[in-house]
């Protein structure tokens, strides 16, 4: 198992209101589901049932961790992102414990994958390496990426954890555009 961030340091403080209306604080503790991998951590830290959002509920990361949104959820998550986590297997560890395996492309690319999702990616610390098909992009803290569903990899390079907070809507796979291949 990884220990890119302890659990202690994952800190997630929720607000809400006590019975008479009072604003306060619900909760201060680790995030409760969290996948740890020798590839990559993720931290969910909230689920949204949908737009506009419900302000009534003090809990809404339950049940098992999962790769993409359930239909019209919004998901936000952390990913800590190890240097050289070692070959392909470590990412199929990873993905198998978001019962995602079904999302890998194979063991050519260790940890491509496509989702179902739009995905609003931000590097919040470390460097990555966003790979999608022959093309390459270095990232570092600041760095936003708008995430298609198309097929992708991160690769850190560095010695160092790469952190990124990505806020994830379920999209419709029927608008993701088709490759035009030979003969057609």
């Amino acid at each position: 198992m990884s220990k890119l961030v302890p659990k202690e340091k994952r800190r997630r403080i929720v607000t809400g209101w006590d019975a008479d209306g009072k604003p306060k604080i619900v909760s201060d503790g680790p995030a409760p589901v969290t996948v740890e991998s020798a590839a990559f951590d993720v931290v969910e830290t909230w689920r949204l049932g949908g737009l506009p959002a419900d302000f009534g509920p003090d809990e809404t990361v339950i049940g098992d961790p999962a790769m993409e949104p359930g239909e019209g959820e919004v998901l936000f998550r952390f990913a800590y992102f190890a240097p050289d986590p070692g070959g392909p297997e470590a990412w199929e560890e990873a993905m198998a414990a978001m019962a995602a395996s079904d999302t890998l492309a194979g063991e050519e690319d260790a940890g491509r994958h496509t989702t179902d999702t739009f995905d609003h990616i931000i590097v919040v610390s470390g460097q990555i390496s966003l790979i999608v098909e022959d093309s390459a992009v270095d990232l570092e803290p600041g760095d936003v990426v708008i995430q298609r569903g198309t097929p992708h990899t991160w690769i850190n390079r560095s010695d160092e954890p790469a952190v990124t907070l990505a806020v994830q809507v379920p999209a419709d796979p029927s608008t993701r555009p088709q490759r035009k291949g030979a003969g057609s």
